[in-house]
């Protein structure tokens, strides 16, 4: 018997939020270039299809065209230094898969009622936007908070008011979760627009040995945080 057919072949997609995305990640990478080179040298290659295969096939969903034009340009970071993407970690595809399994089996080995009881904590904002879970299996990691098991990612998953491709904060300290912006594409635009106006600045980090090292942060504090922020803002009725 014969092979079957093989699997269809990632590119760069050329819809509007791809497009969109390229010009904004192109922006920062060129900001990391000129003012933070070292940061930038810490860029991977473009990702590979088998990992992205990989990825969606364990998931049992497509991936956002946005997700996979961003992977395609940069495969992630090179190691857990904490400052490329404003105190995130750029998570490499493999990383992101290795991440999400984690809480698979997080919730393979858990029981349902103890799920439910820390589902039940979780709030959404805007309410509905997002499934009140603990974890769930389309919350997609694609920044992670350095030596935390929290992340900024899409929910391909959303609840009865939200669309998927939402971004999403999530993880072990994220109860309040909320929508943070429709698609990567606009947080990588804002990053690019963050750096550009000089809100993302360098400081220093005691590193595991108790050594002094750099790393990039918004100048608002936690990237979350801002973000959190400005969802909120969006949100308040205008007066």
């Amino acid at each position: 018997m014969g092979a079957g057919p093989s699997p269809p072949t990632f590119s760069m997609t050329r819809n509007e939020e791809a497009e969109r995305l390229t010009n904004a990640w192109g922006r920062y990478r060129e900001w990391l270039r000129a003012h933070h080179p070292s940061f930038f040298l810490q860029l991977r290659p473009p990702a590979s299809d088998s990992s992205l295969h990989a990825l969606a096939e364990a998931m049992g969903r497509p991936l956002p065209e946005e997700v996979v034009a961003q992977w395609l340009l940069n495969d992630g970071q090179q190691g857990e230094h904490p400052g490329l993407l404003a105190g995130f970690q750029f998570l490499p595809v493999e990383t992101a898969l290795s991440e999400w399994r984690v809480w698979a089996e997080l919730r393979a080995t858990h029981q349902p009622r103890q799920l439910k009881a820390l589902g039940a904590l979780a709030s959404s904002l805007p309410g509905g936007a997002i499934r009140r879970a603990y974890t769930c299996e389309g919350w997609l990691p694609l920044w992670k908070e350095p030596l935390e098991g929290n992340y900024l990612g899409v929910d391909l998953s959303p609840g009865e008011r939200g669309t998927s491709g939402q971004v999403i904060n999530f993880g072990r300290d994220e109860d309040d979760k909320a929508v943070l912006a429709p698609s990567l594409t606009e947080v990588v635009e804002w990053l690019a627009a963050e750096a550009e106006a000089g809100r993302i600045v360098l400081r220093e980090y005691k590193d595991r040995r108790g050594e002094s090292a750099p790393y990039l942060m918004h100048a608002g504090g936690r990237v979350l945080t801002v973000l959190l922020k400005e969802a909120r803002q969006r949100l308040a009725p205008s007066r």
